[in-house]
């Protein structure tokens, strides 16, 4: 396991789609919207919910906040699967009701990417959202023998637990891991909870 601070990157691709699901986790309100122009439509996101567009072979697009509050969300680009070239760009909105969720330990843990959403998934991997309530612990999920894990701290602060090291967690740290990491605690501070990312992605660790 290796703890990374680091800073949101943004990555775009010619043929892919995006995510866009509020700040924190998806068990987070927020009560704004962003909106959304591209070649294809224009619309208005609903922050609270998990929009996703799929962008076809090449996009061009602008994201405003029209609106006298600030918005925070995240924004995550992905490279489809060649497999989907040609498929006509589309939108799908989630709303929190619908994803799949579970408690692990204190957290609640919604599935946002995986067999079990009902998000459209055109790429390999599988995305959660988690939400440690302050002064709860939780662990997460090693990944799969042929996936390795990017977990990023969306909001909050807190402590991982791993073979008797106990780095503090901020916003925006990360934590890469392998199928072989065991079990990992993580732990929100003080009066905040502790809202991460997990992405379990083809592997990339060496």
């Amino acid at each position: 396991m290796r703890r990374l601070v680091a800073a949101a990157t943004v990555l775009a691709f010619a043929f892919g789609g995006f995510l866009v699901i509020p700040s924190g986790s998806v068990s987070a309100a927020v009560a704004q919207w962003v909106s959304y122009k591209d070649k294809f439509d224009e619309r208005d996101y609903d922050c609270n919910n998990e929009d996703g567009k799929f962008s076809g072979d090449w996009i061009e697009h602008q994201e405003l906040n029209l609106g006298d509050e600030p918005a925070r969300v995240i924004q995550i680009w992905y490279a489809a699967d060649p497999k989907y070239i040609g498929l006509e760009p589309h939108y799908q909105q989630v709303g929190k009701a619908d994803l799949p969720a579970k408690k692990v330990g204190d957290a609640t843990l919604f599935s946002l990417i995986g067999v079990d959403s009902p998000m459209e998934q055109h790429m390999h991997g599988r995305l959660t959202a988690t939400t440690v309530p302050a002064g709860g612990q939780t662990t997460f999920e090693p990944p799969h023998a042929d996936e390795d894990l990017f977990l990023y701290v969306t909001d909050g602060s807190g402590q991982a637990q791993h073979n008797g090291l106990t780095p503090d967690l901020g916003q925006y740290d990360v934590i890469l891991a392998n199928s072989q990491v065991g079990q990992t605690k993580m732990i929100a501070a003080g009066d905040e909870s502790l809202d991460y990312l997990c992405f379990y992605l083809p592997k990339f660790l060496e």
